[in-house]
């Protein structure tokens, strides 16, 4: 079994609670990709925006 440190709990826990507190806004972006409206790059920049 594999231990983090307290620097990446801290690290991979930062990254998922901005994920979480842009659900929608990547939800939207995912939709908007889906149906055509924006390319794969625009949607995979709007997600790395949303999650860095």
């Amino acid at each position: 079994m594999e231990v983090l440190t307290q620097e990446e709990y801290t690290s991979k826990l930062a990254m998922l609670q901005m994920r979480l507190d842009n659900f929608e806004e990547i939800r939207r972006a995912e939709q908007q990709f889906y149906m055509g409206l924006i390319t794969r790059e625009e949607n995979e920049g709007k997600i790395k925006a949303l999650t860095e």
